[in-house]
């Protein structure tokens, strides 16, 4: 199969006259001020779209994507042969039948060759169609009181999302969430645009790493509740403080829709300034925690009692994120309770994997320092085989970290801060395996606290190292592996495969 710019599945429609009608093709060409390359021969309704040619086309308009990998217009042909009825192009019309799509046209007036007599729409940019299809589409969701829930902060989005999805669904509620972690301008859009007209609410990540690309989000989203999982340092590289950090993230609450909220930690006074004072705002912040191997109790506000089976006093915060939401949308604490116990947590995220009589604490998909810290909290307190702390014949905990992104000029500062807290931990961590360039920095604010035999250093990633992690690790021992996504610290794991 050919390639693409993104996969996911998109809405579907049914027999709700209104969306039915929203979702004409012939509306289109209005809304987005395009140009007819083919016109549509008589009324047609689309299935949904597409933006993934290797997807099921079949009945939907194929929307071509230019993409870091793929550009969408080489696929044109391909999805109208798969069975998409229609498809959007970016380019200028010149005459009755010419299209320009950059070098691409061709390929688009070739799949016009083939005989199949479907509707082109040609507009300016693609995907500044598709943003303004989900900014129309999102009126529509207003219209039938469809919830829209946003989530962004330094840490926690991911989660926080899916535990929010998790608290409101139940067998009479049905709901739509960011598939993955789509919260750029790519993927705020698509998970606008992937609510089906069964849906009574749908929980958005909305993410960025440079200042300016939160509010174009928020005004698609306009949420009917914002939340602020917290402040951190990720990505300050880019905006150089953790003012400017709030800042940005706050651009969220501006758009929060008439009657809604914001959600917000009790101890984030950084966004103080910025929350709307014609909107209600909610705090919360994660009491009574108590913690265990296989999950974490905890309060809201001093309030309730709650469960969720994913490890550390972050998914504590995280969780009372998602029942204040909850709370607020008028969801009993029963309920929530209920519903909390269920929870699974993300693959690469504090995923629990045995191998050979070791634990492993799998937090490879990403990091910052104030994700690591969690995280080393995490295996500070985690049980080992023999209930052992500093390390011996199995039975000791030993922590793998690689380099943390998006650090700029503040990269070796914020890694020596990582070490420096990793040697207080010098009682219950026995051993360490530090992997990347930036990762030294970590040795050498470690290595003024704790002999040199019990931290490993690699400035760089090695086929080896999975063996020699394995090799290391004994029966009993807990392993953190954790990094951000650059490392693919992942790759770790095959060290027990052999």
């Amino acid at each position: 199969m050919g390639g693409g710019v993104i996969c996911t599945r998109m809405w579907s429609l049914s027999d709700d006259d209104d969306i039915m009608s929203f979702w004409q093709v012939e509306q289109w060409q209005r809304a987005l001020n395009g140009t007819w390359l083919i016109e549509p021969s008589g009324e047609l309704r689309a299935s949904g779209i597409e933006t993934d040619s290797r997807a099921n086309c079949t009945g939907r308009v194929f929307v071509a994507l230019r993409g870091e990998r793929f550009d969408g217009h080489d696929f044109v042909k391909q999805a109208i042969g798969d069975g998409a009825v229609g498809g959007v192009v970016g380019g200028v019309v010149g005459g009755a039948v010419m299209v320009m799509i950059d070098k691409r046209g061709c390929d688009a007036v070739a799949a016009m060759n083939i005989g199949a007599a479907v509707p082109v729409l040609v507009v300016d940019d693609t995907l500044v169609a598709l943003q303004k299809l989900a900014s129309m589409y999102r009126d529509e969701l207003a219209k039938r009181g469809c919830q829209v829930i946003a989530v962004t902060g330094s840490a926690g989005k991911t989660t926080t999302r899916r535990l929010i999805h998790q608290v409101l669904g139940d067998a009479d509620s049905s709901g739509h969430q960011s598939p993955k972690s789509f919260n750029n301008h790519l993927g705020v859009p698509l998970t606008i645009l992937g609510v089906g007209p069964e849906h009574e609410f749908v929980v958005a990540e909305v993410g960025m790493n440079h200042a300016g690309e939160i509010a174009p989000l928020a005004k698609i989203l306009r949420p009917d509740v914002a939340v602020l999982t917290n402040v951190g340092v990720a990505h300050i590289g880019h905006l150089g403080s953790r003012e400017a950090i709030a800042q940005e993230k706050s651009q969220l609450f501006g758009t929060v829709a008439e009657g809604g909220c914001v959600v917000v930690p009790t101890d984030e006074s950084l966004v103080d300034a910025y929350l709307p004072g014609d909107r209600a705002a909610h705090r919360f912040a994660a009491t009574s925690v108590t913690l265990g191997d296989d999950g974490v109790r905890f309060g809201v506000n001093d309030t309730g009692d709650f469960f969720v089976p994913m490890l550390g006093r972050h998914n504590a915060a995280n969780a009372a994120a998602a029942v204040t939401v909850a709370r607020v949308l008028g969801v009993d604490d029963e309920k929530i309770a209920q519903r909390l116990c269920g929870a699974v947590g993300e693959s690469m995220r504090m995923q629990i994997e045995q191998r050979a009589g070791v634990t492993i604490l799998n937090d490879a998909y990403n990091a910052n320092p104030d994700a690591m810290k969690a995280a080393l909290d995490v295996l500070a307190e985690y049980p080992t085989g023999d209930g052992g702390g500093g390390g011996g014949e199995g039975g000791g905990r030993i922590a793998v970290l690689g380099d943390m992104g998006e650090l700029g000029e503040h990269g070796p500062d914020l890694h020596r801060e990582v070490g420096r807290y990793l040697a207080g931990r010098s009682d219950a961590i026995g051993h360490v395996m530090l992997i990347g360039r930036m990762s030294l920095y970590v040795a050498e604010a470690l290595l003024r606290e704790w002999p040199g035999e019990r931290v490993d250093t690699y400035a760089s990633w090695s086929d080896d190292l999975p063996t020699k992690l394995a090799a290391k690790a004994r029966p009993g021992d807990v392993v953190l592996i954790k990094g951000s996504r650059s490392m693919q610290l992942e790759r770790l794991l095959k060290g027990w495969d052999g």
